[in-house]
């Protein structure tokens, strides 16, 4: 269903309609009939069915009347209906009201009169009821005669209304109630009504107001407030996204709350205007490892995104890691089958060593020149690592294999874990600089880490993180 526009119901109004309103509590219905009364300038009557009484309120109170013939009766209208002024009505909750008002309705409705006393000014009424199907509310059923005075018939969806909220409030509150809404569970929802959630945000607005008051406790409304003070969610996704703030993203989705109201929007709600691929390489890799094992587990987009990305060495960690412990035995079966459909499982042998046949001649110039070059942001720190990776020359002394992975370090120190996960060749030049170390002294790998480790430790540290430590090389013996 969709939402109720204020445009469909002002076509309502302009033509003359009787309407009759079905949804369930606290969607707005009340409200929202009320505020088209008054945008369209109507005089209207606000009736609420189960406190009506169809003498008093419609039909009259019956009183003796004089006249040159005699005495007769005659009922004595209430004073709106007796200047016949009224232009609209609408009944609330008609379906929880008395029979007898109920069967009063039928003629106003079709007739706009009561007993055969015409009201010429009323020009349409609205009424709303509960679901009737449903065993949640005490109604009495409509038959379908009284149904079938109103010639429109609207089912409201159980949900916030966007434009409601934003009128009430503004687009910014609008916008982070309602994302926040649809991320509870059904049952969550159905314990804050749209009408609950108004009254959140009116008790937000207040100075001292406080939504817990207003919330229950298992709708974590900690959360709504942290969006509320921070911001939509997809906004700032978006604005992380955008200027490709990395860190800034870990740190946010590290935030449970955060975490909880983003996740949809990185697995099946992904925003229209963003290329979805990047979107999920951005994102879903920042993630711990346990999360990106649940998500595999339990969401098939996410599963597709990470069976058809797998190389990406997070992704393939979790995988790997899952096959290995083999607790989920049908999701394991499933993972060896696509894996042997769209690749292969990280190689567990060494990577290859990587260099570019160039001359050692002048290299720890170069790597002095390339240190001097700015580091401060991520392209300027690809673009140096390209540098390297263009000009490592095959053989390399002690020392400059030393220096060059001291280089490294510093790459590794200033970026974020999976920004150097897409450094080309990676591995392969770390294992030419153990290799060329190991060639230079005769150090096996346990000898290299306890002279030289603290000069690239960050360096492995990240490698580690990124499952990338079973490919690299450790030297056992000396060399020949």
């Amino acid at each position: 269903m969709r939402e109720l526009r204020d445009e469909k119901l002002d076509f309502w109004i302009q033509n003359s309609f009787n309407v009759l309103f079905i949804g369930h509590y606290g969607i707005g219905k009340t409200n929202r009939v009320l505020d088209a009364f008054k945008r369209n300038n109507l005089k209207f009557k606000y009736f609420s069915a189960p406190t009506m009484d169809p003498w008093v309120d419609f039909v009259g109170v019956p009183k003796t009347i004089t006249d040159a013939s005699g005495e007769y009766l005659d009922y004595v209208l209430p004073r709106d209906f007796r200047d016949d002024t009224i232009e609209a009505i609408y009944i609330d909750e008609m379906n929880r009201g008395h029979k007898k008002v109920r069967n009063a309705i039928m003629e106003l409705v079709q007739f706009k009169s009561i007993n055969g006393r015409p009201f010429n000014k009323l020009r349409l009424v609205w009424a709303a009821i509960n679901p009737e199907d449903e065993g949640d509310y005490q109604v009495e059923p409509l038959d379908k005669s009284q149904k079938d005075r109103f010639q429109v018939h609207v089912q409201l969806p159980y949900e916030p209304s966007f434009t409601y909220f934003s009128s009430r409030f503004n687009s910014r509150q609008a916008k982070i109630v309602i994302g926040w809404w649809q991320n509870l569970t059904e049952e969550q929802q159905m314990q804050v009504s749209p009408r609950r959630l108004e009254y959140a945000l009116q008790m937000y607005n207040l100075p001292d107001g406080d939504i817990k008051d207003v919330l229950p406790h298992s709708s974590n409304p900690s959360s709504l407030l942290s969006m509320l003070r921070k911001g939509p969610v997809d906004d700032r996704l978006k604005e992380l996204f955008g200027t490709n703030n990395i860190d800034g993203a870990k740190k946010y989705l590290q935030v449970e709350n955060n975490y909880t109201s983003a996740i949809s929007l990185l697995t099946d709600k992904i925003p229209e205007e963003v290329n979805q691929d990047a979107w999920q390489l951005f994102f879903l890799p920042l993630l711990p490892t346990e999360k990106l094992a649940s998500l595999l587990a339990t969401d098939e987009s996410t599963y597709k995104f990470i069976v058809k990305n797998f190389n990406v060495p997070i992704f393939s960690r979790v995988v790997k890691d899952i096959i290995s412990v083999n607790t989920d035995r049908v999701l394991v079966r499933r993972l060896k089958k696509d894996v042997e459909v769209n690749g292969s499982l990280p190689n567990p042998q060494v990577a290859p060593s990587y260099f570019s046949n160039r001359t050692s001649a002048g290299w720890t110039t170069r790597l002095a020149n390339l240190l001097s070059q700015p580091l401060d942001t991520t392209p300027q720190r690809m673009k140096v690592y390209e540098d390297l990776t263009d000009w490592i020359p095959k053989v390399l002394n002690l020392e400059e294999a030393v220096n060059t992975l001291g280089f490294m370090n510093l790459l590794a120190e200033r970026s974020h874990t999976n920004t150097l996960g897409q450094f080309r060749h990676l591995i392969g030049v770390v294992n030419h600089c153990i290799e060329q170390i190991h060639r230079a002294s005769g150090l096996c790998w346990n000898e290299i880490l306890t002279n030289y480790g603290t000069k690239f430790n960050t360096l492995l540290a990240k490698m580690d993180t990124l499952g990338m430590t079973h490919k690299i090389l450790q030297p056992v013996k000396k060399a020949n």
